[in-house]
């Protein structure tokens, strides 16, 4: 896609300051990494670069990282019409099991802010909330309160773009609650159809927690 400026627009003092815009959107995220990074080639701008990239970004001599508050929320959504988790005791359960601090510097590198609410404070949401804290042994009592029998394992659902947090998680319901968790991933292939299933409630999910973007 191509944006070309519009130089006779009334506004001289707003711009235009670029003449032509190109947007490249068939060429791997990594390939173009790799021209932003290691050379000056035809791709100014990489948007969306993963935590674990950034280092990279700003190691490089001729990049520069630039970052944002974004409104890309990544939760767990939890399925209560599996057996067990419509019981607000092992609702409470992972999101107490969990480590979020740990899980912002080692997964997200330090470039992602707890949240309490489906939406960032900036945009709006309650800012008199505050996220569930770690608790493990508060986790675990609440868990065994609700009866959760020790051969149940918890099923954890994944989408790719959000792998590393699925991986952070189901260690974090192992250590925290003591129980096994089976991490089942969904294909990107899939993802669509397995996402229009979600929203129309239609078919039964066969996970109980799912690590979604």
């Amino acid at each position: 896609m191509v944006l070309e400026a519009n130089t006779d627009h009334w506004n001289k003092e707003r711009g235009p300051r670029l003449e032509k815009i190109t947007y490249v959107n068939d060429m791997d995220p990594s390939e173009a990494l790799n021209q932003v990074c290691d050379s000056e080639g035809e791709i100014d701008i990489v948007s969306e670069v993963s935590p674990a990239d950034a280092q990279r970004v700003i190691d490089s001599d001729h990049a520069h990282l630039v970052t944002i508050d974004a409104m890309r929320i990544v939760s767990g959504l939890i399925n209560r019409d599996r057996d067990f988790m419509d019981d607000v005791r092992v609702r409470k359960a992972p999101n107490l099991a969990v480590d979020k601090a740990r899980l912002i510097s080692d997964v997200f590198q330090g470039y992602a802010h707890p949240v309490a609410a489906m939406s960032p404070p900036y945009s709006g949401a309650p800012t008199d909330i505050e996220p569930y804290p770690h608790d493990p042994e508060e986790a675990k009592r609440r868990l065994e309160e609700a009866g959760w029998p020790q051969d149940r394992a918890l099923v954890l659902a994944t989408t790719s773009d959000v792998a590393p947090v699925a991986d952070y998680l189901a260690e974090s319901f192992r250590e925290s609650l003591g129980i096994e968790v089976d991490l089942v991933s969904v294909p990107d292939e899939g993802l669509a159809a397995a996402q229009k299933a979600l929203v129309e409630k239609k078919i039964p999910q066969h996970f109980d927690v799912l690590a979604h973007a």
